[in-house]
């Protein structure tokens, strides 16, 4: 069985600021779609990933990011996800990686480490055959 590793790099989003590796990339990201990722971004071991799949969560602001602009706690709980998504998706910038055929398998391992001022994400996957 062959093993896949990759080696994501915290990198900076359009502000200046250092990318956040997470699950929780919502409105922008259904959280369907991250249901598999625990808090730092990264699949539990044991997850099958298949083409398409967010192998690793991470976003940014973006340069027209505004704290005063953000949506309030009632915005973001009454409002449709369409809507929030219209309203304040330019606040941010997803920058997740995606499963590609190369990267189907079942994750072996998956962890941050520390890479210079930031983090590395390092998953393994087993590759299916």
């Amino acid at each position: 069985m062959k093993i896949k590793r990759l080696e994501i790099t915290q990198g900076f989003d359009e502000t200046g600021e250092r990318e956040e590796f997470t699950w929780d990339m919502f409105p922008l990201v259904d959280s369907t779609e991250t249901a598999h990722l625990d808090d730092q971004g990264l699949p539990k071991a044991g997850t099958q990933i298949s083409e398409g799949m967010i192998v690793v969560g991470k976003w940014g602001k973006a340069k027209g990011y505004d704290e005063r602009g953000l949506p309030t706690s009632i915005e973001l709980h009454g409002l449709p996800r369409a809507e929030l998504i219209a309203r304040f998706g330019h606040y941010w910038k997803v920058t997740s990686v995606r499963a590609d055929a190369s990267m189907v398998g079942v994750v072996v391992s998956a962890k941050l480490e520390p890479n210079g001022e930031g983090f590395q994400a390092i998953v393994e996957i087993q590759r299916l055959e």
